[in-house]
């Protein structure tokens, strides 16, 4: 890579992962690598007939890569874990851009002054202005519910492949799992579960008609990622499980005590049980950096919770005569969403107190 001397852009890496590109690969590292970016390009194991675009492109910047085609997430490791390897010191920032040239050029750019002027991660967030393809959509919506759900934070846009990392502290990104789409949402939950600082900046989200170049498979890669999701939220789910069995539970072993509130007192022993088990294991399993926040955040979100599901409770069982166990499930359901916003509004809070 030939650095351009006295020029900003000069230690910002565009890291493509290319499978089966088109020509538009070409001009994109043509046009990057013009405002002094270097180019680094993984093969993700194209066929053969492609070679003539890799080989062309090599004149802007490094191809690397392998035989057999393996995933978007597996080159993003493999790229990553080059960059380490190569120890430069012109090396200071990567930017994963998708070869099919649904990230233009300005937002690439914005995404690389945040980072040079932070110094720490940045997510773009598609700006979805104008259609948006059907199995794009799906797998977004999909996502970004599992994941708020999981995590407690409330991404506008969790499936944009315009990310930029610090090299110096990207070390944490070889060791996430998955090999395809769902390594990217295994990325944001681990920068959600850690408390990682993180900048977002709005992009266009730019759809050929009927998205034709994109590799993503509606079916299984949507359940890969939701999978993927899932995964790193069992804990999540685990205190979930334990505070609607304990209040099935408490319901009639409160109830001739107190025969006036039953349900309210069984839910409320129950959240405060599976606030102690969910803040414990978070605490054990993830590592944060702020303990202390991390359960100040989950004690929020159940306090917030236990009142709006209290109130449900009371008009779906008292006022409807609604089975408890099924007024607790969709209360659980309705209740999660305000209490998300309450966790998004201390957070934007947080930021701008900083």
């Amino acid at each position: 890579m030939d650095i351009t001397q006295n020029n900003k852009y000069q230690d910002v890496v565009a890291l493509f992962l290319c499978y089966e590109p088109s020509d538009v690969l070409l001009s994109l590292c043509e046009e990057l690598s013009s405002h002094g970016l270097q180019i680094l390009m993984v093969n993700d194991g194209s066929n053969e007939k492609y070679n003539d675009i890799f080989n062309r492109a090599k004149k802007y910047g490094e191809v690397i890569g392998y035989k057999d085609n393996v995933g978007k997430g597996y080159a993003i490791r493999y790229g990553i874990a080059y960059l380490l390897a190569a120890n430069k010191e012109h090396y200071k920032y990567v930017i994963t851009v998708d070869a099919d040239g649904q990230h233009k050029i300005s937002d690439v750019l914005r995404v690389a002054d945040e980072l040079i002027k932070h110094d720490e991660i940045v997510l773009g967030m598609r700006k979805f202005d104008h259609k948006v393809p059907f199995r794009s959509k799906l797998g977004n919506d999909m996502s970004k519910f599992t994941q708020t759900l999981v995590t407690g934070k409330y991404l506008k846009d969790n499936q944009c492949g315009l990310r930029g990392f610090v090299l110096a502290n990207c070390q944490w990104l070889l060791s996430i799992s998955g090999n395809r789409y769902e390594y990217e949402m295994d990325v944001i939950s681990y920068i959600c579960l850690h408390d990682l600082k993180y900048r977002e900046v709005k992009i266009e989200a730019v759809y050929e008609n009927g998205n034709p170049t994109s590799h993503f498979k509606p079916f299984s890669d949507t359940c890969r990622i939701q999978g993927a999701i899932l995964l790193k939220g069992l804990v999540s789910v685990f205190a979930f499980l334990i505070q609607f069995i304990l209040t099935g539970v408490f319901y009639p072993l409160f109830q001739p005590i107190v025969d006036a509130i039953p349900m309210e007192v069984s839910l409320w022993v129950a959240t405060g049980i599976s606030f102690i088990v969910g803040a414990t294991f978070n605490s054990v399993i993830y590592h944060p950096r702020h303990k202390l926040f991390l359960v100040g955040k989950a004690f929020l979100l159940d306090i917030t919770e236990m009142i709006f599901m209290t109130l449900f409770l009371e008009l779906f069982v008292r006022y409807l005569s609604w089975n408890i166990y099924l007024a607790f499930f969709v209360s659980f359901l309705i209740a999660i969403w305000p209490s998300f916003l309450c966790l998004k509004a201390t957070s934007w809070i947080r930021r701008k107190a900083k």
